[in-house]
């Protein structure tokens, strides 16, 4: 029986502003680990979620390359939720497909699934400062 998962974000990322992706696996064996994949112009990386170990909520684990994620289960219902916090950069993260994946080691059953349709937006840059002040009765002049 494959453990039926979904995973969701947002679809615009601003640049320098923190995103969260989240992935909730259902009906999950108690030996459910989660792992975040990246996948961005030919390389990959794998972010673990730290191990399972029967808490409610388990500390942030900040990988080195900057990424956090956070994971939870309710062991009642039998589900395990994966939060990966992200503050994208254009170079590092635009095109990129992140992939949450659940692994069972009882029975070695492996579950993925996939988030890629997001698009980063900048925040517009600003050249200088322009000022403007009165000018001759009823004009104005900016420089």
């Amino acid at each position: 029986d494959a453990l039926p998962i979904l995973i969701w974000g947002p679809q615009t990322w601003p640049v320098g502003e923190p995103v969260e992706l989240t992935c909730v696996g259902l009906r999950c064996p108690s030996d459910t680990q989660v792992t975040w994949i990246k996948e961005h112009k030919g390389s990959t990386l794998e972010i673990p979620a730290r191990a399972r170990s029967g808490h409610q909520d388990m500390e942030p684990l900040l990988d080195q390359s900057g990424y956090r994620v956070k994971t939870s289960e309710d062991s009642e219902r039998g589900t395990l939720t994966s939060t990966l916090s992200i503050t994208p950069r254009v170079k590092d993260d635009e095109g990129a497909i992140f992939r949450c994946k659940f692994t069972t080691k009882h029975k070695r059953t492996t579950v993925e699934e996939e988030y890629k349709d997001f698009i980063i937006k900048g925040k517009p840059k600003v050249g200088h400062r322009i000022c403007c002040s009165p000018y001759n009765g009823n004009q104005v002049r900016c420089s």
